[in-house]
């Protein structure tokens, strides 16, 4: 009789789908894993919250970075080294950024969502991270679920109040070509979603991304779409 030969893959499905993950949406993650595809995104793309995300992020890193003899151990989450990949969110502060800036300060502003950004004193923006720009919206009496099947969820959104703009700010870091050439391009569609969500507060939305250093290596020539 044949030994079986070991799939790392279908161990890693094992532990998503012991640890709550439904067993198709963690037969998804093992295979695209196993292409190196899968980061934090990824996963809040299929709907993980909370405790789902954060065991589903740890044993996708395990898979990765364990004993399994394959080459996606060269490579973190998402192709990232772990000093450079899922933490780049704490490296890229933009609240920070803007703090240092002269005459800037952030802070919370009473009752509100997100962060205030003043300049001398006077309130010129309004920063959001991730959910908060969901609390900003139900401010604003905006039913998002009425607009779009599903949230997405911005690293940062920034509200420059006199121009009437929200920017969408994405970071990326990512050593896998094909997925993140092909993330990048969403860029587009993202933009129009956001739009539906704030048109009755009459903003307009621009799309920004911040790139790491790996995009400059790249010999690929990447189109973008404006």
């Amino acid at each position: 009789m044949k030994k079986k030969t070991f799939d790392p893959r279908e161990a890693l499905a094992d532990k998503l789908n012991k640890a709550g993950i439904d067993a198709h949406t963690a037969f998804l993650i093992a295979l695209d894993a196993g292409r190196n595809l899968v980061d934090k995104d990824y996963l809040i793309d299929l709907h993980l919250r909370d405790k789902q995300l954060i065991v589903a992020e740890s044993l996708v890193k395990d898979f990765y970075w364990g004993d399994y003899n394959s080459p996606l151990k060269t490579g973190g989450l998402g192709g990232a080294s772990t000093s450079t990949g899922l933490s780049l969110e704490g490296k890229v502060n933009f609240q920070q950024l803007i703090g240092a800036i002269p005459g800037y300060s952030v802070k919370k502003v009473p009752g509100k969502a997100g962060m205030g950004i003043f300049f001398e004193g006077e309130l010129v923006a309004r920063c959001f991270k991730k959910y908060d720009f969901y609390d900003f919206l139900s401010e604003e009496k905006v039913d998002w679920s009425q607009v779009l099947s599903k949230e997405l969820l911005p690293y940062d959104a920034l509200l420059v109040i006199v121009r009437e703009i929200l920017f969408i700010i994405e970071v990326k870091h990512q050593q896998v070509a094909e997925y993140v050439y092909r993330k990048l391009q969403t860029c587009d569609f993202k933009r129009k979603q956001y739009l539906k969500l704030v048109a009755p507060l009459g903003l307009k939305v621009e799309y920004v991304y911040v790139l790491s250093d790996w995009f400059k290596s790249q010999n690929t020539r990447m189109c973008w779409i404006t």
